[in-house]
């Protein structure tokens, strides 16, 4: 993107209110990065005040807000002078007590920004009203690359209209929906959604209480989807039907490099499908199958099939039911640049 710094010559000085400013805060006015992450209550003249100088400044690139309880109205200040910026590039909103009305005016900003490529607004609580003005904002969008979403309150109708924006976004390569609760209808939408999205590299929807259903979705969506580099799904409901449906697509998938289950329920029968996926996937590096009540079946199946693969880098299968037989032969069978969690 071309930002505003490459043309110093439009660039007004501050009035004295501005000047003052930076230098309360010690700011350099023509620094790239302002860090205000302090967890403390900011007040309605610092936000006014950092608004008019975000709005006006051609500089800055990085702006932290994180823990500075701003809420909705500030964030709706803020995100005005947003606007008007065409410098910035990474914003952090984190621990803002942010809602649905602040995240429509983030949305709004999102509509006519087109320098921001990164956007962190987890551990707040946006629900489904605000999340849908986003995922508005992201079907137009085509600067933004990452945006993390986790911690909030979003159901399974702002999973809907995040799985719609995935269908027309041509930009964004980060997804964080942790912490959040899509459902196994919203991961099932944005599973659908998985099958044309061509660009997202990186989806966290860990603990989102997503089932068989769900997963099976998302599974499905990696035959058709060869962007995707990495997937959290840990802390979620999976059972032996959304193990077998990942291990089933991951033995002919060539892009996915990292999955992370942890914590589910896929049980000896989702492990043995890992097992023939082990067997002849080429791509993954990381599987992550930690607590997932795999038995000694289930682990003998992927010790046989870990001599067939040459290119896994970790396989984390601690906290589940082994015993130390079954430990033992895993450990025979890794090669020797494998770490072997157990």
């Amino acid at each position: 993107a071309k930002y505003a710094t490459d043309n110093k010559m439009a660039y007004q000085p501050p009035p004295s209110a501005l000047q003052e400013f930076y230098k309360k805060y010690k700011i350099k006015e023509t620094g790239k990065k302002w860090n205000f992450h302090r967890g403390k209550r900011t007040s309605q003249e610092e936000i006014d005040t950092l608004a008019s100088a975000v709005a006006r400044n051609p500089y800055v690139e990085i702006l932290d807000l994180g823990e500075n309880k701003i809420g909705d109205a500030k964030t709706a200040i803020l995100a005005a002078a947003l606007q008007k910026n065409n410098s910035l590039v990474t914003i952090s909103l984190v621990g803002n007590n942010v809602s649905d009305d602040g995240a429509k005016a983030i949305g709004a900003a999102l509509q006519k920004n087109t320098t921001i490529l990164t956007l962190n607004l987890n551990k707040n609580e946006i629900g489904d009203i605000g999340v849908k003005a986003i995922a508005l904002a992201l079907e137009k969008n085509n600067t933004l690359q990452s945006i993390d979403l986790a911690g909030n309150n979003i159901g399974s109708d702002g999973g809907k209209a995040i799985s719609i924006a995935l269908e027309k976004n041509s930009a964004l390569e980060k997804l964080y929906l942790g912490r959040n609760k899509v459902g196994d209808v919203g991961g099932a939408l944005i599973g659908a959604a998985l099958e044309k999205n061509k660009k997202l590299q990186i989806i966290d929807i860990s603990r989102n209480d997503i089932g068989d259903d769900g997963a099976s979705a998302i599974a499905t969506a990696l035959k058709e989807n060869h962007c995707l580099q990495r997937l959290d799904l840990s802390y979620n409901n999976l059972g032996t039907q959304g193990g077998e449906a990942f291990g089933i697509t991951l033995a002919g998938n060539n892009s996915l490099a990292a999955i992370v289950l942890g914590k589910n329920k896929i049980g000896d029968d989702g492990a043995k499908a890992f097992a023939t996926a082990i067997k002849q996937n080429t791509a993954l590096r990381i599987i992550n199958l930690f607590s997932n009540k795999i038995g000694d079946d289930g682990g003998r199946a992927i010790c046989d099939a870990l001599p067939h693969n040459n290119t896994l880098e970790t396989i984390d299968l601690e906290r589940n039911l082994l015993d130390e037989r079954t430990r033992a032969m895993l450990k025979e069978n890794a090669n020797a640049s494998l770490s072997l969690r157990l």
